[in-house]
């Protein structure tokens, strides 16, 4: 109790004393956003294919990756038994591990393609720029 207490008080003098040096810029930066930086482009400045495809990478890279691809894998590793709505679970046990596997690796490349996308685009773009 006592550490928690001490740290209670030692974390709340930090944040009291970085308020007080900083608090104007906070409520700019929560009110306003960060200042756009005119070197380094945004998901906007992307041509609209890739726009798109990141985009729905972004919104659909879980899918394959969560319920597909780790739990599944989990209720392997534990043995539960009941399938649900897992797709591996419901093919044949020879095919199960190979889905599982594919499920994962779609969720990550989608979500490696949503963040290596636009980083790739922006260094090519500023790179031409200079």
């Amino acid at each position: 109790m006592l550490t928690g207490a001490l740290s209670a008080w030692g974390l709340g003098r930090i944040a009291h004393r970085r308020l007080e040096n900083h608090g104007i810029d906070l409520l700019n930066l929560m009110k306003h956003g960060p200042a756009p930086q005119a070197d380094k482009p945004t998901t906007a400045d992307l041509p609209i294919q890739h726009r798109i495809g990141v985009t729905i990478s972004y919104l659909i890279a879980w899918l394959p990756l969560f319920p597909q691809g780790l739990v599944p894998m989990v209720m392997k590793i534990v043995g539960i038994e009941d399938r649900g709505w897992f797709l591996a679970l419901h093919l044949p046990p020879v095919w199960q591990w190979p889905t599982i596997i594919f499920m994962i690796a779609l969720g990550l490349l989608m979500y490696g393609y949503a963040i290596l996308i636009p980083m790739r685009l922006g260094s090519s773009s500023s790179a031409a720029t200079s």
